[in-house]
């Protein structure tokens, strides 16, 4: 008697937690550029949490991406709601000063409908007795999103069960 069943809500965009044009400089060394200054203002500066906003948890597989420039170190870490994602190493890189596009499967129930966050971690690069300053992997990220998975290698569940949130 209400004129037939409610719209279907318009699909929602894949979040975008943080630009591309945006860079966050995590580490204890003020380098010159392309480096931008440390994050928060910190030395030395070893996290940053960024968040969005679900409607509702996926029913479909999704990645995490972010571009990182120079990790290091086999101890960072990036970490969705509290859970790590990357279960192996990050790859470090070469020294060139250029972008890497990390691809991480999100595992379906870590996910949550609301308030999700992303924390990227870095580790130290030598044991803390070694030296005293510039101890701290030095990292630059930007352009963290959450999107559907896609056949991606790495990502063999297709599917997401709709199972309750918990």
């Amino acid at each position: 008697a209400n004129g037939g069943p409610a719209p279907t809500p318009a699909a929602s965009p894949p979040p975008i937690v943080l630009a591309a044009d945006t860079r966050v400089h995590l580490g204890d060394s003020e380098l010159p550029p392309p480096w931008w200054p440390l994050y928060g203002g910190r030395n030395p500066s070893t996290s940053w949490r960024g968040g969005f906003y679900l409607r509702a948890r996926p029913n479909e597989a999704q990645v995490l991406s972010l571009e990182v420039m120079q990790p290091n170190e086999y101890g960072n870490e990036v970490r969705l709601n509290g859970r790590r994602l990357n279960l192996r190493p990050l790859p470090t890189d070469d020294f060139t000063s250029q972008w890497l596009t990390l691809t991480l499967p999100v595992p379906c129930d870590q996910l949550r409908s609301g308030y999700n966050e992303v924390e990227v971690r870095i580790s130290h690069l030598l044991p803390a007795y070694q030296q005293k300053r510039y101890v701290w992997d030095d990292l630059l990220i930007r352009n963290v999103r959450l999107h559907p998975a896609e056949g991606r290698p790495g990502t063999e569940r297709t599917a997401c069960a709709n199972e309750p949130e918990g």
